[in-house]
């Protein structure tokens, strides 16, 4: 008997959320209009998340509402106020990515389950022990997080643990991607993200969608899943029709269910069929990394089901090595590549609504050039419109158990789910019998086709005469209040209030600081009088660690444990050093959060304009009474995304990670406006992308000084000795109050001045 675990399903759309139960998810995550990491999904109003809660408690299901995006200071009233009308309304959890939300929500709502976000990249064990510290029930684990790791957290920490089990994925970690805000201020961490990953770049010459991952498949992987005892599988997809969310649903159902024997080929052919842009097993099962994406092709494949043979001017003739139906889809590719909805076929010269395997099919095109095409079916008519019966008609069953009996002379109703006990008494009085009357009544309580109810057992003891219009009220009030008791879940929910603090103010001095990434640089820094240098290379960390000023900068999806003088996103390291500018920090609730975890610098996202900046100053003061001690990059190459997969020994033709290729020259993705993303790997072999220009706000120096932000930092990446040389020489000489007469080429004021969408 393999162990319960629950189904977990998206839903952007209201027709998504039924085709989501109708199937067999156990809980359903969709997101409000606002604070949702998928804006473009429809997504729903608060009246509707309201209805459709009640819904699914009704029928034993759970409602997730997503609050997954980052929270900017002048939002932080709505999003609470939206956080309290789920709470009121029943809500069985948030799933929330800001940490300083999360820190507010979990003291002002503490019955409130609060899941943490995969964009929260809790990425190793100690990170775990820390979110369950800080009031998280559940993880939705990174989808690069290997299934040792996962089993080392569910055998030490008491927390749910949440795993993607089908869907797109994303090429970055999750949670660390900048890419599509840098480049066209869409940011992926607020729920815009314009996917530049699906576009093609250039890498040893070769022009590929070197970005872009296959989709997760783990349905033959379940059973294994299950028997380590993960407690929610998740389906990616609130972007996708809701056909799609009823077959990923009903095939994963079918097999975690596990009655019968599972017809793997069957699930294999409607999952592809369905969407798939080919299957990976993903980085949870070690997928080596050339497996990882596709590069030849980056939308939906669609299943193989024929060759052409031959072609006439705009018509082909197809051998079929699988069915095709009127209304089909079909994509074929060769030279050149068509689409073509099926609404003319024939065979033998006869037109045909359906042709078989074996076939040779005449299909009309748009276009000539066809010759020994290759034929893919995209979409089945035939699976559409069974999907779409799933979802279209409501056929969900509780089984009741009642007994109608007289008390007090009058008549009761007693109904039971085997949770909740419903009694129901009719306000008038029955008559006498002349007849026995049991198996009218009954047949009558009977009928309940009409509602999501049907007796298993039903016991009429007494024998009176009641009116048929009387004893359908008394049904229907009845079931009515069954009803009622079924939809909230969660009673009698506290709301308490926020515990003000008062921080004493303390004297800041202007910092400046650099990171480097090798000795080399390091040496260089030396010269100069930097506060403080961050060093990204542990064994030179180690040799100059010695120096008060020196610190090691902890790669941002670390799996070691450190105990020094840190510069890190990892939330349970911070306490040893500062928060890196990657930790996602935007509202001044996430800056207290951190300082509580022992922070003594936050690093500011490198999202937040400079007036997003000053209101996130202005709420610190407000709340606390004083200024915390921020960090900005003021210059060099943001990191726009870094990923467990490498892009560079995928086209090297390599199979494993490890092959120190990118470490003998400087690699960089082209894309079609001409612009060069250079490569990077860290420590641990994951591969960064760097913006395409340097960040440079030397002439916004005094700005962010005088509204209080005192540590800037210089980051150093690709520059040579004379470039490092002439960049630290602009910025002290500026600091020193200077003429800068000087310029830097392809450089960026970043989100500075307009900020994210």
């Amino acid at each position: 008997m393999l162990n319960k675990v629950e189904l977990l399903a998206p839903a952007g759309t209201r027709d998504s959320f039924f085709a989501a139960i109708n199937n067999g998810a156990d809980a359903i995550y969709l997101a409000g209009k606002a604070f949702g990491a998928r804006a473009s999904a429809d997504n729903f109003t608060d009246q509707e998340i309201k209805e459709l809660i009640q819904y699914a408690h009704i029928r034993d299901k759970k409602v997730y509402v997503t609050v997954n995006t980052i929270i900017f200071e002048d939002e932080l009233t709505d999003v609470i106020k939206f956080i309290e009308f789920l709470y009121i309304n029943d809500v069985d959890a948030i799933i929330i990515q800001d940490l300083g939300l999360a820190m507010v929500v979990h003291e002002k709502y503490p019955d409130l389950a609060l899941h943490a976000s995969t964009q929260m990249n809790i990425h190793n064990i100690n990170m775990v022990k820390t979110i369950q510290k800080l009031g998280f029930k559940r993880i939705v684990l990174p989808r690069e997080m290997p299934l040792e790791t996962i089993k080392q957290i569910k055998k030490e920490v008491d927390i749910e643990l949440e795993v993607f089990i089908h869907g797109a994925l994303c090429v970055s970690y999750s949670g660390n991607c900048y890419f599509s805000s840098l480049i066209g201020k869409r940011s992926g961490n607020r729920g815009r993200c314009a996917q530049p990953c699906r576009l093609p770049y250039t890498l040893l010459n070769q022009e590929k969608y070197w970005l872009s991952p296959k989709e997760l498949c783990t349905i033959d992987k379940i059973k294994e899943l299950i028997e380590e005892g993960i407690d929610s599988f998740k389906i990616e997809g609130r972007m996708k029709r809701p056909e799609y969310v009823a077959q990923v649903v009903r095939s994963y159902y079918e097999v975690i269910s596990g009655k019968g024997l599972i017809d793997y080929q069957k699930h294999d052919q409607n999952l592809r069929l369905i969407f798939n842009r080919d299957w990976t097993k993903g980085l949870m099962f070690k997928e080596e990394n050339a497996m990882f994406t596709n590069i030849d092709q980056q939308n939906h494949i669609g299943v193989f089901m024929g060759k052409v043979l031959s072609t006439y001017k705009d018509k082909v003739n197809i051998k079929l090595s699988g069915d095709l139906s009127f209304g089909d889809s079909i994509r074929l590719v060769g030279k050149v590549t068509d689409a073509v909805t099926v609404n003319q076929m024939y065979v033998d010269n006869k037109l045909v609504k359906k042709a078989n395997t074996g076939d040779i099919v005449t299909i009309k095109t748009h276009i000539s050039g066809l010759e020994d095409a290759n034929v893919f079916i995209t979409t089945s008519k035939e699976q559409i419109d069974f999907l779409e019966s799933t979802y279209k008609t409501d056929n969900f069953n509780i089984q009741i158990d009642g007994k109608c009996y007289l008390e007090n002379d009058h008549l009761v109703l007693e109904v039971s789910d085997g949770r909740n006990s419903v009694k129901r008494i009719m306000e008038s009085l029955p008559e006498v019998a002349r007849s026995d009357q049991r198996e009218k009544i009954k047949e009558q309580l009977l009928k309940t086709a009409s509602t999501i109810f049907s007796f298993r057992s039903l016991e009429i003891k007494d024998n009176v005469f009641v009116p048929l219009k009387e004893l359908n009220q008394l049904r229907r009030d009845t079931l009515d209040d069954l009803i009622k008791l079924r939809e909230v879940k969660h009673q009698n929910r506290r709301v308490e209030e926020i515990t003000k603090e008062n921080i004493s103010s303390k004297e800041e001095k202007v910092k400046v600081k650099a990171k480097v990434i090798d000795e080399k640089q390091l040496l260089i820094a030396l010269e100069y009088p930097f506060d403080e240098i961050y060093i990204a290379d542990y064994a030179v960390y180690q040799k100059y660690s010695n120096r008060e000023n020196i610190y090691y900068y902890v790669p941002r999806n670390n799996q070691q444990s450190y105990c020094e003088k840190l510069v890190t996103s990892d939330i349970s390291l911070v306490r040893y050093g500062h928060s890196a500018i990657y930790s996602n920090v935007t509202n001044s609730f996430t800056v207290r959060q951190l300082e509580k975890l022992g922070a003594d610098t936050i690093g500011l996202s490198l999202e937040l304009s400079f007036m997003k900046m000053k209101a996130l100053l202005a709420g610190y003061r407000r709340r606390y009474g004083s200024l915390p001690s921020l960090e900005i990059m003021v210059y060099g190459y943001y990191e726009l995304m870094i990923m467990a997969y490498c892009p560079l020994n995928k086209a090297l033709g390599l199979n494993k990670k490890g092959c120190k290729e990118c470490l003998k020259n400087q690699y960089y993705l082209n894309d079609r406006l001409g612009y060069d993303f250079p490569l990077m790997r860290d420590e641990e072999c994951n591969m960064k992308i760097l913006n395409s220009k340097k960040l440079h706000l030397i002439e916004h120096l005094d700005d962010i000084i005088n509204i209080g932000i005192k540590n800037l930092l210089l980051d150093f990446s690709l520059e040579t000795e004379e470039e490092m040389r002439k960049v630290i020489g602009m910025y002290f000489d500026r600091l020193n109050g200077k003429v800068i007469n000087e310029e830097i080429e392809k450089v960026t004021y970043g989100h500075f001045l307009e900020g994210v969408i």
